[in-house]
This record gives structure tokens, sequence and C-alpha cells, in this order.
């Protein structure tokens, strides 16, 4: 969570530095190749796309440990893969977090309004596409850094009418508003 990171940066800092630090002792005592997850909070969004030799510029606690977590895989001395994607989504599982798809089916569903954000904009990457992406870089045995993301780049809340379509629920439950609204710690 990246509002978690900003308030609580120890916990961020062990997460991201150094638990990826113990993986990568770890890939060195056993030769391994590397497979780091990482995300595009590591850029500023001043620009889209982002392109993979695009220079890193994080703005955000999470970014900045998720860009030094990038750094130590690429310094290890293995081969590995960085892969950086944005907002997965899928069917949710019940030790998954909630993502946006599941939000929205959710709340328009039980006839709840869903307040979505219209200045945020996303590539939404759907996790099995994800997935099988990985599994096509492994049997390629291709190393550095890929951008893994869904072909869309578009706003939250026109994501959010995206779902209610699809799924035929009433997009008129869909509450357009501003990421100002909602007062967090982290600007996106």
């Amino acid at each position: 969570n990246v509002d978690l990171c900003e308030i609580d940066n120890s916990l961020a800092y062990s997460i991201h530095v150094q638990g990826t630090q113990n993986v990568v002792e770890a890939c060195q005592d056993t030769r391994s190749k590397l497979i780091y997850i990482s995300t595009s909070f590591v850029f500023n969004g001043s620009k889209h796309p982002f392109f993979e030799y695009d220079v890193i510029s994080p703005t955000t606690y999470y970014g900045i440990t998720k860009a030094e977590g990038e750094k130590i895989v690429k310094d290890s001395g293995l081969l590995y893969l960085i892969l950086r994607t944005d907002q997965p989504y899928g069917w949710k599982e019940e030790w998954n977090h909630y993502n946006l798809v599941m939000r929205v089916v959710e709340n328009l569903r039980s006839g709840k309004e869903h307040k979505e954000i219209v200045d945020w904009y996303n590539t939404p990457t759907y996790v099995p596409d994800f997935v099988s992406s990985v599994e096509k870089l492994i049997k390629l045995k291709e190393t550095g850094i890929f951008h893994l993301v869904g072909s869309d780049y578009v706003s939250r809340y026109d994501w959010a009418l995206t779902v209610a379509e699809i799924f035929n629920l009433n997009k008129s439950l869909i509450i357009p508003i501003s990421s100002k609204d909602l007062n967090l710690s982290v600007k996106r």
C-alpha cells in the first residue's frame, strides 16, 4: 500500500530494500536467476508512456524503496528480470487485497454508490496476462527490465465505467471525484 509506505517508512524499507537484499543473497548462494516485481511508482508520472530505458525518478517513499530494490537486483551480479507493472487486477482470492475491478463489481451488485477518481490514470494489468508474459520471458531466457502492463491507459473513473458496462451493472452509481477529495498522504 503506497500510503502505508509513506506513513511507516521503516516497514517499507524492511520489505522492499532489506527483503530484496535477503532474496538476492539467497539467489547468489544458489546461483539462481532472480525475478523482481517492481512498479510504475519508480517513475514520477510526468509523461506517458514510460519505457524501460527511461530514467527512474520516484516521488513516493514506496517508489523510492522499490527503485532501491531494483538497484540491489541490478548490482547483484545475477541474471535477473525486473518486471514493472501497474494496477494489477483479477478475481479476488481470500488472501488478496481488493482491486478496482472487484470493488466496482461488489459495490454496484449490492446497489451501493462507487466513488472513483477522474484525475488518476493507469495502465491496468490483468494478472493472468502478467503471469503468461512472465512464463514466456522465462522460456525465452530473457534478462533485463520489462514493463508488463495492459494495453489501455485510462482514468480510474473511465476504467470503473468500463467494468460496469462489461458486467452489465448500473453505471449511474459510479460517482466521479477528484483525487484532492481523498486527502491522501501521497500524491499519485
